[in-house]
């Protein structure tokens, strides 16, 4: 097991968890509380909003859950090799894992979305609705952006031969500005403040480093 990713995925909680600390416990909150309005402020217009709350859709439970099953579905029923196989198996895992943080911090340090009604009372799962840090949306886009373009790279590998850094680049371009955007818009629809899409990202940084040693147990056991 390689000691350096474990390191540095325990490293990234530990800055995810310091800022949950901090915002409540220290002036980081006020400083969160004026980068957000500022952002808001500024994409203030309907349209602007509405196309924000559709496009954060792309990184919702459903849609990450449905396609990373799609995929997998798609690499076990055509018989990808192992290598393959191994690699949408441990994009599952981190996947499972990055949920399970994401709600834990949640509840553990409960700091309420922008503008939620605490009049109206939440049941089950949907106390998760009250509660923004860290945001779910930028983890686990996180998590699909560091893991598909190895993934999409080893389906395809066999049909491109040439100009493969430049693809590999272009996809890995395209997702992480994909994690951005989906972030920025968290922020834009007040479901989220600048510090809890910033805790997400490191939350599914930290689940992906944590798990990446894992990779050749998953190709031993599928072998």
């Amino acid at each position: 097991m390689d000691r350096k990713y474990v390191v540095l995925g325990l490293t990234l909680y530990v800055a995810m968890i310091s800022i949950g600390i901090s915002l409540k416990y220290t002036e980081l909150w006020s400083l969160n509380m004026d980068l957000t309005t500022l952002i808001v402020n500024h994409t203030n217009e309907s349209t602007t909003r509405l196309l924000a709350s559709v496009f954060s859709l792309t990184a919702s439970v459903f849609a990450v859950w449905v396609a990373l099953l799609l995929i997998i579905t798609y690499v076990y029923v055509r018989g990808g090799n192992i290598d393959l196989k191994a690699m949408v198996t441990l994009s599952l895992l981190t996947l499972i894992l990055t949920e399970l943080v994401v709600m834990l911090s949640k509840y553990h340090f409960s700091i309420l979305r922008p503008g939620v009604n605490i009049t109206v009372s939440y049941v089950g799962s949907e106390v998760l609705k009250l509660y923004a840090y860290p945001s779910g949306h930028s983890a686990r886009s996180t998590v699909m952006a560091y893991w598909l373009p190895y993934i999409v790279m080893s389906i395809i590998r066999d049909r491109i031969i040439r100009k493969r850094k430049r693809l590999y680049r272009l996809i890995s371009f395209a997702l992480w500005l994909w994690v951005a955007v989906v972030s920025l818009c968290r922020v834009i629809t007040q479901e989220h403040y600048v510090l809890d899409v910033i805790g997400g990202v490191l939350t599914g940084l930290g689940s992906v480093f944590l798990m990446k040693p894992l990779l050749p147990l998953i190709k031993e056991r599928i072998s």
